[in-house]
């Protein structure tokens, strides 16, 4: 159930969410393996990751104007590069970790020239990025994820 499921993430992410259909049981299957992941956070609540790449894109994000090209980056390439230059251009062509992403998703709630449309279908790209790659046990979890799910509920509910 879980494979099928991150393979069509997987295929979603690829053609960068465009003419894809998210059905109600896929929907389920998504807030199953969130509760997962919740159970798991709380279970070993000892765990902090430390980033290298978060105390560059840290410094980026206090700078609104950055923040704001680097939410489009995002939307539009669905990953953030390791390093980037003055004029956002990047320098490598490694992508950045899902924590990166978590602090783009938290950086961007305060920004009030980002509806809040645009913020659900950011918070929804960074935890479907953040499922496919638990999926895979790719990343170690840490409470900054409870508070993605979190952010993402609480603007879900003001669209329901």
């Amino acid at each position: 159930m879980y494979n099928q499921f991150k393979r069509k993430i997987k295929e979603i992410l690829k053609n960068k969410y465009q003419n894809s259909i998210f059905l109600n049981r896929d929907f389920i299957i998504r807030e199953k393996i969130k509760l997962e992941i919740k159970k798991e956070i709380l279970k070993n609540k000892n765990y902090h990751n430390k980033c290298p790449d978060c105390i560059f894109f840290k410094n980026e994000f206090k700078n609104s104007f950055k923040l704001i090209k680097y939410f489009k980056k995002f939307n539009t390439h669905l990953n953030l590069k390791k390093k980037y230059d003055k004029n956002l251009k990047k320098l490598t062509n490694k992508n950045c970790s899902i924590d990166v992403l978590i602090l783009l998703c938290e950086n961007i709630k305060n920004i009030k020239n980002i509806n809040q449309a645009q913020k659900l279908n950011t918070i929804l790209k960074v935890n479907d990025i953040l499922i496919v790659n638990y999926l895979e046990k790719k990343i170690k979890l840490h409470g900054k994820i409870l508070q993605n799910f979190k952010l993402e509920n609480k603007i879900l509910t003001k669209f329901l």
